[in-house]
């Protein structure tokens, strides 16, 4: 038996087979068009959040309701604050680094406290455990928590240090930022030796950091503990033991080999054969370390 289908029939039906497949190809259009536009608005998303953290660190201010100016220093803070220690902690700051070239050349410094570890996470997401940090635009120097009357900073986990000594620390690594280059200096946390790349001479960490714990003269970790482990040429997984072992390379180089810092800053070291040298210096009472 055969079965009989007209024109009309066969019109339909190649008339309705072509509307299902363009209703397929409108709808597979659709997702495209939603797909790229949740990913544009995803873009915009984060350049907006960029914009605004970028804003945040550069206008850190609108966070403080009040500021101290004296010397060189404004500090930022909320609430009270101890007003008579402050000035004679900023006397002894401004006396340790006034010899400096650019602190000397009106080197104005933003001191920001935060005394609230929540704040301080917005500025330091990545360092929330740190002292302070200090932000690349501007010379501003954000700190997490400090009694000023006991010329203390803490960290969230407990961790003490003096006030004082870190900020003539951090106000150190902002001169040697504008001495040496931002870009030379920007991936000293990052290398351990000198690296030239396209004529740019990168400053490893342990000339930045030393440089700033030489001119700080204060190191967190026991001096007589980390000179005994250095001596005796033992490592341990301690960040202020490495902060010390730097302190003693510049230490040695500025004060028994009379280099300069710029100097030390183009030359290149044998880190091991520097190592030795100075075991020899200390052995000879001809390196000392003092607070």
């Amino acid at each position: 038996m055969h079965r009989v289908t007209d024109a009309s029939t066969v019109t339909m039906t190649y008339a309705n087979v072509g509307i299902q497949y363009f209703d397929y190809e409108r709808g597979d259009n659709c997702m495209k068009l939603k797909r790229k536009k949740i990913f544009k608005y995803i873009e915009w998303s984060i350049v907006v959040v960029l914009i605004i953290y970028a804003c945040i660190m550069i206008f850190p201010q609108i966070f403080f309701d009040k500021d101290i100016n004296y010397q060189n220093f404004t500090v930022h803070y909320n609430g009270e604050i101890d007003n008579k220690n402050v000035f004679s902690i900023l006397d002894e700051v401004h006396n340790s680094i006034q010899k400096l070239d650019s602190y000397g050349n009106g080197l104005k410094v933003d001191v920001f406290i935060c005394n609230n570890f929540n704040l301080y996470r917005i500025f330091a997401p990545s360092s929330p455990d740190s002292f302070a940090i200090n932000t690349p635009v501007g010379n501003k120097i954000i700190y997490a928590k400090v009694d000023l009357k006991n010329d203390m900073v803490y960290t969230n986990k407990g961790n003490t240090s003096s006030f004082s000594k870190t900020l003539v620390h951090e106000i150190t690594h902002t001169i040697f930022r504008k001495e040496f280059g931002a870009i030379q200096t920007w991936f000293s946390p990052f290398i351990n030796t000198r690296v030239d790349i396209l004529g740019i001479t990168l400053v490893p960490k342990w000339k930045s950091e030393g440089y700033a714990e030489y001119i700080a003269k204060h190191s967190s970790f026991d001096i007589d503990e980390g000179i005994s482990l250095f001596v005796n040429n033992k490592n341990i997984d301690s960040e202020s033991y490495r902060y010390f072992t730097y302190r003693l390379y510049m230490t040695y180089l500025l004060d028994v080999k009379d280099e300069t810092i710029e100097e030390i800053v183009q030359n290149k070291y044998n880190l091991e054969n520097l190592r030795k040298e100075i075991i020899k210096a200390i052995n000879e009472n001809m390196l000392i370390i003092k607070e």
